[in-house]
Formats: structure tokens, sequence, C-alpha cells
């Protein structure tokens, strides 16, 4: 049982148990996390790895080495918009 729904999930596309394609794919199957917004940070930046990540349910892609300032205001962002009850677009 799920005790809190989390206001944004941070990824990134390879982690040793499953892929970040299979963990959007299972957080957009659940119910109570649809309209969570997902953020996928990466040093993979080619444009078919982001286009995959967004075709499974990601919000945002970036591509590292990056600047934390990126990163922050991509969050806020997110969490602006699900603040506000719409759903963000991909980017």
């Amino acid at each position: 049982m799920r005790l809190r729904r989390p206001s944004l999930v941070i990824t990134a596309v390879r982690m040793p148990k499953m892929d970040a394609l299979e963990l959007i794919k299972r957080i957009r199957a659940d119910v109570t996390l649809t309209h969570t917004p997902i953020l996928v940070l990466t040093a993979l930046a080619f444009a078919n790895d982001r286009a995959q990540a967004c075709r499974a349910g990601a919000h945002a892609y970036i591509s590292k080495p990056t600047r934390l300032l990126v990163v922050r205001k991509q969050v806020r962002e997110l969490l602006a918009v699900r603040a506000s009850g719409t759903q963000p677009l991909a980017r």
C-alpha cells in the first residue's frame, strides 16, 4: 500500500533493475500516479532517446552535463503545472 504519492519523479535512463522507459510505463499504468510529472535526467543526448522517453510519458528530458539552474527551473515549472491541475507538456 502506497502511503504518499510523489509530487515529481526524477529518474536516470539507465538504472540497475529497470530502465527509465519501464519505470515510466509502470508509473503511467498506476491510476493514482498518471498526473505525476516525470523528469528524465541523463547522459544520453540522442534525439531518439528523448522521443522515446516523451512517448512513454516523461514530461521533460534533460541531457547531462547541465547546470543545476536548468534542472531547478524545470522542476519548478513541472511542480507549478501540477499544482495548477493541468497536465504538463513534454519537452
